[in-house]
C-alpha cells in the first residue's frame, strides 16, 4: 500500500459490544474511483466517518500522503483535501443554489487569516461557475435549494463539495434520488471530478458501481470479504451471496 495516496490499517470501530468496523485495511490510490459497497449495516459511512475524522476510531491508523491523520480533526482534513458529502442532504434550505456553493468556496478561499481581509471577490464567482457547471446547476443557480426535486440536492450537495477543492472526494450514496434518465449523466459527471479529485464512492445502485469504479471494496459485517478490479469483485462467489443475492 505504499503508493497509497490515502490507505487505512486494522481499521476498527466498536459501538459497546457492537463491533461497527473490524480490522479493515485498504489503499486508494490518486485518481482513482474506488467503491465501497455492501449490504445495509456492512460498516461502510462508519469506515468513512473515521477517514473523513467524522467518527473516532477505536484501533488501527490513517494515512494521507503518508501522513497519520488519525487523530487529526475533521475540520483540518477538509482543509488537507479529504471533503464528504453526507448521505443525508446537507443544504441550507432557505438560500439559493448559488449562494450554498458560494458559501463553500468562500470557506475555502478563507482557509487562512492572512485571506480573511483579501477576499477576491473573482476568484469565488469563478469558483463557484466552475462548481455549478460540473453539476450542470446553472439553470437553476437562483433558485432556493430547498425547491430542488431531491435528486437535484444531492447534486448540489456535490457542488459545494465540488468548491471545495477536493484531492479526496467522498460520496456517499449520490445517485439517491436520480431519475433513471439522469443517471448517465451523472455518471459522466463524477467520471470528469475523478480527473482532477479521488473518489471514494458508497453505492448501492451497483449498476453504477459497476460503470464508474476502477476498484471495489466490498464489506460485510464489518469486515473485508471482496477487493480488486469491478470483474474479478463482480465474479467473487462470496460477493454473489452476501450482497448480489446470486447463487
Amino acid at each position: 500500500m505504499s503508493a497509497a495516496l490515502l490507505e487505512t490499517e486494522a481499521l476498527t470501530r466498536r459501538f459497546g459490544g457492537l463491533t461497527a468496523v473490524d480490522d479493515v485495511s485498504i489503499g486508494v490510490r490518486a485518481g482513482q474511483i474506488h467503491a465501497i459497497i455492501g449490504p445495509n449495516g456492512a460498516g461502510k459511512t462508519t469506515l468513512v466517518g473515521m477517514v473523513c475524522g467524522r467518527v473516532r476510531p477505536s484501533a488501527g491508523r490513517i494515512r494521507f500522503e503518508g501522513r497519520d491523520i488519525t487523530r487529526t480533526p475533521a475540520w483540518r482534513r477538509a482543509l488537507a483535501g479529504i471533503v464528504y458529502t453526507f448521505q443525508v442532504t446537507s443544504i441550507f434550505r432557505a438560500l439559493s443554489v448559488r449562494e450554498n456553493v458560494a458559501l463553500a468556496a468562500r470557506r475555502r478561499l478563507m482557509h487562512s487569516p492572512a485571506r480573511w481581509l483579501h477576499l477576491d471577490p473573482m476568484a469565488l464567482e469563478d469558483r463557484v461557475d466552475a462548481a455549478l457547471g460540473t453539476l450542470d446547476l446553472r439553470e437553476q443557480e437562483h433558485r432556493p435549494a430547498g425547491e430542488l426535486p431531491y435528486g437535484h440536492q444531492r447534486l448540489l450537495e456535490v457542488a459545494m463539495a465540488l468548491a471545495l477543492e477536493p484531492r479526496v472526494l467522498v460520496l456517499d450514496e449520490p445517485a439517491q434520488g436520480l431519475a433513471e434518465h439522469e443517471i448517465d449523466t451523472f455518471c459522466e459527471r463524477v467520471r470528469e471530478i475523478s480527473s482532477r479529485a479521488t473518489v471514494i464512492l458508497i453505492e448501492h445502485n451497483i449498476d453504477v458501481v459497476l460503470r464508474l469504479s476502477s476498484h471495489i471494496t466490498v464489506m460485510d459485517r464489518g469486515r473485508i470479504i471482496a477487493d480488486g478490479d469491478p470483474a474479478s469483485v463482480e465474479a467473487d462467489p462470496g460477493v454473489q451471496r452476501a450482497y448480489l443475492g446470486r447463487r
